[in-house]
């Protein structure tokens, strides 16, 4: 099985004012030209709510998993609605919420989320223009922090942290708890020095790293294409990056 464990849809399929197609039916086409068999559905607070989400894992179980999203005024709501609907992880997006992965912890948000065995996934991208969100907040050194404060607690860096790969490498290697997930990072960063990184250095993390597109910003049928020619020349076990390593981190 493959899985694609970074999507995002709306309910009328619109994405941030751009050309983007969000919609569920796009989504589906895109999974099913690509034969990747499910995807994880990650909400985006103000964009996507709890509810859309379950209802379009509701629709079609066999093909998504569903993620939540808490806002820090929020959040013990936020997460009994989480575990009502049954939804199997968080998502945190700093740059958007503007609320970062310290905030969530003073204020018990991932105690709690530990607690439940409830994994997260936070935007790694080391890019913000929030006067509230300086960069020094969302890079791997605090998912460091955090992972050793709370090790029960499964955090999942997005986007390969982009240009900070190297800290989010060593952060993975550091702690059990913290996987990376490829989204995106190979739109931006395709022929750099530091995708050749990535490359040379897969092997030594493999267990760690779990694939994702970002639709519907990337093309998951060109991405995945992208991908799969690259990784087929290293000699790691595939099935850990598409399916098992996730697999294994929802299980509670």
């Amino acid at each position: 099985m493959i899985i694609d464990a970074h999507t995002h849809v709306t309910r009328d399929g619109k994405w941030f004012g751009t050309t983007y197609n969000a919609s569920v039916d796009n989504l589906l086409r895109q999974l099913d030209r690509s034969k990747v068999e499910r995807s994880v559905l990650l909400p985006l607070a103000g964009t996507t709510d709890n509810q859309f989400i379950a209802q379009c894992v509701r629709q079609h179980p066999d093909r998504f998993i569903g993620f939540g999203t808490i806002r820090l005024n929020t959040w013990s709501r936020d997460i009994d609605e989480i575990i009502q609907l049954n939804l199997k992880g968080v998502k945190l997006h700093p740059r958007i919420q503007k609320e970062t992965l310290r905030d969530w912890f003073d204020n018990g948000i991932l105690n709690k989320l530990s607690d439940l065995s409830l994994p997260i996934t936070v935007c790694g991208w080391p890019q913000s223009t929030a006067v509230e969100i300086p960069i020094d907040t969302i890079i791997p050194t605090e998912v460091d922090r955090i992972a050793k404060r709370l090790p029960s607690l499964k955090v999942i860096i997005a986007h390969l942290a982009g240009h900070r790969f190297w800290d989010a490498f060593f952060c993975a290697r550091s702690n059990q708890n913290v996987y990376l997930d490829c989204s995106y990072f190979f739109s931006f960063m395709k022929g750099t020095s530091i995708e050749r990184d990535f490359w040379k250095t897969i092997k030594k993390i493999d267990q760690k790293i779990i694939f994702g597109s970002d639709f519907p910003e990337v093309d998951i049928f060109e991405y995945f294409n992208y991908f799969k020619r690259k990784i087929e020349k290293s000699d790691i076990d595939q099935s850990k990056v598409f399916c098992s390593n996730l697999s294994e981190l929802l299980k509670k």
